[in-house]
């Protein structure tokens, strides 16, 4: 079973630390191979996470309520593991710093705050190996965009950052409205309708109870985050310059 601090929880976050030593230590001297290593890595990334659906939509105690409008790549961690390719392809910095910031804090979230569904389950199973290992392989993307020396953080970039975020999750709120009324059932990527059963998510909604906009005050305090990681990573990226 994994959950919470549970042995399996904590040894994969201890392989991801050493997978992001090896890709930092190993690509961090060749920028474009740096790029390509990393692109390949987030393709294979999406692969698995389609795979993972499939395996989902067989499992015998899941399969009676998958429905592939509610199994799209249209929550956050989903939405960033599609927009690091371009991000990595393009070299936008507003873009890998999107990732980088809002979707490293929504991948931390998802593994530490993960959805009641994904908590105390086997995790031989694709509820398990599925949600875990795709949240675990994007965390190390993630913190790897500053390991490998890809995304050299710019604080004037945040304005940009931030109103991604906004443009991202008002799209999903309306994809959310449309899928509802076209099949009735009830479609909440980015959880723009709330996350019953989620300790945050409940207490924001009984400060501001208005979907979807309860959840855009967290914005205040993830924005000190955002920056703080910004900060790191330009320290990082100094010692490299240095070393």
């Amino acid at each position: 079973m994994i959950s919470f601090m549970s042995p399996i929880w904590i040894l994969m976050f201890v392989v991801d630390f050493v997978l992001i030593a090896v890709l930092a230590l190993t690509l961090r001297k060749d920028e474009d191979k740096a790029a390509k290593v990393m692109t390949i890595l987030a393709v294979i990334n999406l692969v698995y996470f389609c795979f993972y659906k499939i395996m989902l939509s067989r499992d015998p105690v899941y399969r009676h309520q998958f429905f592939w409008m509610n199994e799209l790549p249209l929550n956050l961690c989903n939405i960033c593991s599609i927009l690091i390719i371009f991000a990595i392809r393009t070299r936008k910095s507003y873009l890998m710093g999107f990732c980088y910031t809002f979707g490293l804090v929504g991948c931390f979230l998802a593994l530490l705050v993960p959805d009641p569904d994904f908590i105390n389950v086997p995790f031989l199973t694709p509820m398990g190996y599925g949600f875990w290992i795709t949240h675990h392989f994007l965390f190390v993307l993630l913190v790897s965009l500053v390991g490998t020396g890809l995304y050299k953080p710019r604080y004037k970039d945040y304005p940009k950052i931030l109103l991604v975020m906004l443009v991202l999750f008002f799209a999903v709120f309306g994809i959310n409205v449309l899928f509802r009324k076209i099949s009735g059932f009830p479609v909440n990527y980015m959880y723009t309708f709330g996350l019953p059963g989620n300790a945050i998510m409940e207490f924001m909604y009984k400060l501001f109870p208005v979907y979807p906009f309860y959840i855009m005050p967290i914005v205040i305090p993830v924005t000190p985050v955002a920056l703080l990681l910004m900060f790191i990573g330009r320290l990082i990226n100094r010692k490299k310059q240095d070393a």
